[in-house]
């Protein structure tokens, strides 16, 4: 019973930790919401990336940074050093009914999408 019991306790608790690990060096990558245009002359477009998390448990806090890490890892792995942040929403996917548990919405989804850039 007592095994059972750590077994679940383990299982809910893994839910709340970052689907998604930063790769190491991927910290050092920014993500920003704009780039000045005197600073784009400098830089090289890489690769287009994007993320979505959600309806798995975890919450949208938690859902957020795992996209960032997803981010800054396919940067990191495309040569680049910033990420140009081009959508962050709460997605409210899921069919609308309202069912025992609360509204089937999915309160914690997240797509967030952006541009890699690296110095030329």
């Amino acid at each position: 019973m007592k095994l059972s019991a750590l077994v679940m306790m383990a299982i809910i608790l893994s839910g709340c930790a970052t689907a998604i690990k930063l790769n190491p060096g991927a910290e050092k990558v920014k993500i920003v919401k704009h780039i000045l245009q005197k600073d784009l002359k400098s830089l090289e477009e890489v690769a287009f990336v994007e993320c979505e998390q959600g309806m798995n448990g975890r919450s949208r806090a938690i859902n957020i940074e795992a996209c960032e890490n997803k981010l800054r890892n396919e940067a990191l792995n495309n040569g680049g050093s910033i990420v140009l942040l081009k959508e962050k929403k709460q997605v409210r996917g899921g069919t609308g009914l309202l069912l025992a548990t609360g509204s089937s919405y999915c309160e914690n989804c997240i797509e967030m999408s952006g541009v890699i850039y690296k110095n030329k």
